[in-house]
């Protein structure tokens, strides 16, 4: 959160460290992380959160993500295989305040921002199938599953 007049920091931000990427010729720097908030929203998928109704059902999810790469808030893509990693699962966009927005009430000094804990998005790269569709050597999909967006119209 950014100052309107100023363009200053509300908080401090801190860029930290986070796990990097294994698909060849990526690169990102370290993201940034406010000091002084706390999530009100899921910002990772890790085992922690799966289904825990009973044991039977958990164990039933740990082996159907087992062979998903699970992380944090900025866990990155994979380059999906079989059997596995087949993508990374994360939160997907529509989870994302900025997107639906948020509003305000005076009276009450309350925001109001969308939160989606239950969408979880697979995110995974594959080698681009059809160099017709890109000229990048990646593009997002699994192996699973080749994308209607990469085959040739």
């Amino acid at each position: 959160m950014f100052d309107r007049e100023t363009g200053k920091p509300v908080w401090p931000i801190e860029e930290r460290p986070v796990e990097k990427g294994t698909i060849p010729g990526e690169w990102y720097p370290d993201p940034a992380f406010p000091h002084q908030t706390t999530a009100y929203s899921r910002n990772g998928v890790t085992s922690d959160v799966l289904i825990d109704f009973t044991p039977a059902l958990r164990e039933e999810a740990l082996r159907l993500v087992s062979r998903y790469k699970l992380g944090p808030i900025f866990t990155p893509p994979v380059a999906s295989e079989l059997p596995g990693p087949i993508s990374t699962l994360t939160i997907g966009t529509a989870a994302w305040t900025n997107w639906p927005g948020a509003s305000f009430d005076p009276e009450t000094h309350m925001v109001y921002a969308f939160a989606c804990n239950a969408c979880i998005f697979p995110i995974g790269v594959i080698p681009t199938p059809n160099k017709d569709i890109s000229d990048m050597r990646y593009v997002m999909g699994t192996a699973a599953r080749i994308s209607h967006r990469t085959r040739p119209r």
